[in-house]
């Protein structure tokens, strides 16, 4: 097996103009609300379950969840009511929920989907799934939005969404029905509205010859299988409505005879019809699209494929007058509906699969990393610009990244992708912990697999910063231990200040304050001969924390950090200190000093939109002025530290509420 990396490479370079999508609109600028619902153009027919859902929806049903066989077109109906209606809301929500991918969406990956990818949120990929579920019911109920959850796994992927307060058109596979809702069976056309969708599809009636119902019938009267039939008879004008016919008729019956009672034979066939009328290059493209777990860019395309601009953009254009190609033209991407994405994937040789996995993991590795070139070009922007293109793209991203991590062991090129995939800091952002560990786990293995030292410090230490958030600190310990041996092999001093101070986190949360203190102190000079400033403020503070715990010289360690913060602008990094420094003196008895400085840090948690820091700010001032005997402004002052607390969900909420309950009556 060989590769082309210098070709792939270049390919994606050629198509940065066309990423540069991305990067169109200023980060600053209010972002506009999600408006993702796909606009529907060649709809036919249904019109008795259109009017049952306007009846409906008119007289007060708000959550409407449309089941049905595949390929019956659910989808088409939910996005023909929805345009009808949509009107009426100011917010519109479109998520695939991929309920027959290997990885359907659950509940609360809407949730993510719709508060992040779609609303704008900045959260972490970890925030608690109460404090999520808070946060998209109040961007729901913020203003009328209307919601469509296309392809549902089951009842539990959507049920939690329900308490939103907005109107949600939901489809599935499976039967059920939502608390409140109407649920309503699809099933196969009406032999006139069949003939209405050949006629509009198949370039008129006269096309048929008097065959239309023959073939509707022979299709099922399923849209999913009649619209590629139609388009062939339209694009072919030596085709007859007759040939065409015995033509699907055949190929149904080596179905049926391959696997008797096979229910999707009608919507293959119509597939394998469509499939062998192309030319052969055309057919190798449409069955490598079947790599796409999600939906893609035109730019895709053209990588992926291994293929030039003009000939991705003629492959589009073929593929959906041949009605085998979906597109979503409010955000102009393109997909494969599941059955189709199914029926190409089977067409794939072992070696084609294996070549297109290996190019669209190396394409969106490039990807991420021109987030990186976003960020270093566009300071003021650039770093919510990233996280969008990392967000519309994360299905393709993950799914890359996991081929990689399964095949590390077949080709070094692979094993080198799958490191490049774990390099990335903006993915903190959007991996919990655990999701963290698999990832750096995969890309470790992966850097032994090459040698290559420097990545395997790189994600040791990484393992250890996530083992140490699951509150695992010996593990946290091993990892950074690890790592600080690579550091000093390779003589990266930077990478052993960085494994020193998460050493010392690591030893502080074990309780081991000494033993904290003195990594943090080898860090402090590391990063000070590195001048790294940032870091030595960070070194300064834990010191301070650590010094205190053991009633010493804290109050020296945080009016270092103070000024380093200062002096480099670290607003955050001065909130923190300035609050450190008044719990300090709190403990001193200089409850007036104490109180200067946690209103100075009440100052800047608020400027800086920090809600956590404004919480303890005002909970350390409550207990500060109780101590001196204002015991009303200290009730007040605590009431509104534990509203914001409980908001964000912050277990530092109960601390302050049981003091208002054992002293504020």
């Amino acid at each position: 097996m060989t590769f082309e990396a210098d070709k792939i490479g270049q390919a994606i370079e050629d198509n940065h103009g066309i990423i540069n999508q991305y990067v169109q609109t200023s980060a600053n600028e209010p972002r506009p609300l999600p408006n993702s619902i796909p606009t529907i153009n060649n709809f036919v027919g249904r019109e008795d379950s259109l009017t049952d859902l306007r009846e409906a929806y008119q007289n007060g049903t708000r959550c409407f969840v449309l089941h049905g066989t595949g390929g019956v077109g659910k989808t088409a109906l939910a996005l023909r009511f929805a345009g009808e209606i949509k009107g009426e809301y100011e917010a519109k929500v479109f998520v695939d929920m991929q309920g027959m991918s290997q990885n359907p969406l659950s509940a609360r990956d809407a949730m993510f989907d719709i508060v992040v990818r779609q609303f704008g949120q900045e959260v972490p990929a970890d925030i608690p799934a109460a404090q999520l579920k808070n946060l998209f019911v109040q961007l729901a109920q913020s203003q009328p939005t209307l919601i469509v959850l296309d392809n549902a796994e089951k009842k539990e992927s959507v049920e939690a969404l329900m308490q939103a307060g907005a109107c949600f058109i939901v489809t599935s596979r499976q039967s059920f029905a939502l608390t409140g809702g109407k649920s309503k069976q699809i099933v196969k056309m009406s032999s006139e509205d069949a003939r209405k969708l050949l006629f509009e599809n198949g370039g008129g009636e006269e096309r048929f010859e008097g065959q239309a119902d023959n073939l509707a019938y022979l299709a099922g009267y399923l849209p999913m299988a009649l619209k590629p039939l139609a388009a062939l008879l339209a694009e072919d004008e030596l085709e007859t409505a007759a040939n065409l016919i015995e033509k699907y008729r055949s190929k149904q019956a080596l179905l049926k005879e391959r696997v008797p009672d096979y229910e999707g034979l009608t919507v293959e066939a119509s597939f394998e019809l469509s499939y062998e009328a192309m030319p052969d290059n055309m057919k190798e493209r449409w069955r490598r699209l079947s790599i796409f777990p999600a939906d893609f860019t035109e730019a895709a395309i053209a990588v992926v494929l291994n293929i030039s601009a003009d000939e991705a953009k003629e492959t589009r254009k073929l593929l959906r007058k041949f009605n085998l190609l979906e597109v979503n033209p409010e955000i102009k991407r393109f997909s494969l509906h599941d059955l189709m994405r199914v029926f190409t994937d089977a067409k794939l040789s072992a070696d084609e699969r294996f070549q297109t996995q290996f190019l669209h993991a190396a394409y969106y590795v490039e990807v991420l990393y021109f987030t990186n070139e976003i960020r270093a070009n566009d300071r003021e922007n650039g770093f919510l610009i990233s996280l969008r293109l990392i967000d519309t793209e994360w299905n393709n991203i993950t799914t890359g990244q996991k081929w990689t991590a399964d095949n590390t062991e077949r080709h070094n090129a692979i094993a080198e992708l799958c490191c490049h995939y774990s390099v990335h800091e903006l993915l903190t952002l959007r991996l919990i912990p655990r999701e963290s560990i698999i990832w750096q786990t995969s890309s470790l293995k992966a850097a032994e697999k090459i040698n290559h030292k420097i990545f395997e410090g790189n994600f040791s230490q990484n393992l250890g910063v996530a083992y140490n958030k699951l509150s695992e600190y010996r593990k946290a310990i091993e990892y950074n231990e690890r790592a600080l041996n690579i550091a000093r092999e390779i003589s990266h001093r930077q990478g052993e200040g960085q494994c020193l101070g998460n050493l010392g986190l690591a030893y502080y949360r074990l309780g081991e304050y000494q033993k904290a203190i003195e990594y943090h102190e080898q860090s402090l000079i590391i990063k000070r001969e590195m001048g790294d400033r940032l870091g030595e403020g960070a070194s300064l503070g834990n010191l301070g924390i650590a010094y205190y715990r053991l009633g010493e010289k804290a109050i020296e360690y945080y009016e270092q950090s103070l000024t380093n913060s200062r002096e480099i602008g670290n607003r955050l990094g001065e909130d923190k200190t300035l609050g450190n420094l008044g719990i300090a003196y709190h403990s001193l008895g200089d409850y007036q000093k104490a109180i200067d400085y946690h209103e100075q840090a009440l100052k800047i948690s608020r400027e800086i939109g920090d809600r956590l820091g404004e919480g303890q700010d005002l909970g350390n001032l409550g207990n500060a002025y109780y101590i001196l005997g204002e015991r009303e402004k200290a009730c007040n002052l605590l009431k509104e530290a534990v509203a914001i607390l409980e908001a964000i969900e912050s277990p530092d909420a109960n601390v302050y509420r049981q003091v208002i309950e054992e002293n504020c009556h």
